[in-house]
């Protein structure tokens, strides 16, 4: 067995996540992820993650329904919506 095979990874550290998400700053990420309640996996240490899954569950939450048949374009403006959790 090839020990260079590349898969992803399921758990993201906070920069992963970042990257993965939007390139959002870590600062934003964090906060919005907290007001959403998605709970960040212990690395050990004081070194935490987040499951590639509830990051995607987070995105679609953010996207709402899409009709099967919608082709109108969908843009996530994620410092918008950091912006309105913080009027709450």
């Amino acid at each position: 067995m090839q020990r260079d095979q590349h898969f992803a990874p399921r758990v993201l550290s906070i920069a992963q996540a970042c990257h993965y998400i939007a390139g959002l700053s870590p600062h934003t990420l964090k906060r919005l992820l907290n007001q959403a309640a998605v709970r960040p996996v212990s690395l050990g240490g004081t070194r935490v993650g987040y499951l590639r899954e509830d990051l995607d569950r987070f995105v679609d939450e953010l996207r709402g329904p899409v009709a099967a048949n919608d082709n109108d374009q969908y843009v996530l403006d994620l410092e918008e919506i950091a912006r309105r959790f913080d009027e709450n």
